[in-house]
């Protein structure tokens, strides 16, 4: 609520702060995923609450805790089209498609000052996964005034791709084969 969008500005000068860790990867079978190097956590975690991949609950979560949910940071935004293809959970997995390597960097802006509305409407919805059980969740915590995304001692500003690689969140290019 604190950094509020105009339409025509820059996301970047509004929203450029991302947390460096709280998250864990896996490369096991995940809901029927198998093949996928899955991450889990991040801020979401940490603000909403929930359990990491490896069982472990990050420090400073719980607002609400109605059960312990692994927090997606998983995207496929980019894939060649093939037939064999399947988009599973909102682009979360690709079914029948050989992964890259390397990874990449999505700028997703979910928590804007729009959030909490946002998470009012889904949760009315109920489409989302397990009848938007995770919109839920968010929506009850939004109506406290005193939820903050950004934290001192994990959060920092996005600087260049560069900055990613050496926080250990992108692979130098150099890496990938």
């Amino acid at each position: 609520q604190a950094a509020p969008y105009e339409a025509g500005t820059d996301p970047l000068a509004v929203y450029r702060w991302f947390d460096r860790q709280p998250w864990t990867s896996t490369q096991d079978e995940f809901c029927g995923h198998d093949g996928h190097r899955s991450f889990f956590g991040g801020a979401r975690q940490r603000v909403f609450g929930g359990l990491c991949a490896d069982g472990v609950e990050p420090t400073g979560a719980a607002i609400i805790r109605e059960d312990d949910v692994e927090y997606t940071l998983n995207k496929v935004p980019l894939f060649r089209f093939g037939e064999d293809l399947r988009i599973a959970e909102s682009f979360h997995w690709m079914e029948g498609a050989r992964m890259a390597s390397g990874r990449a960097a999505l700028l997703h802006w979910k928590y804007t000052d729009a959030f909490a509305a946002h998470a009012e409407q889904e949760t009315a919805r109920g489409e989302h996964w397990n009848g938007a059980a995770q919109y839920v969740r968010y929506a009850a915590a939004s109506r406290h005034a005193d939820v903050v995304m950004f934290d001192e001692s994990l959060s920092v500003e996005l600087i260049d791709s560069a900055q990613l690689v050496e926080l250990g969140i992108l692979e130098p290019m150099e890496a990938m084969t």
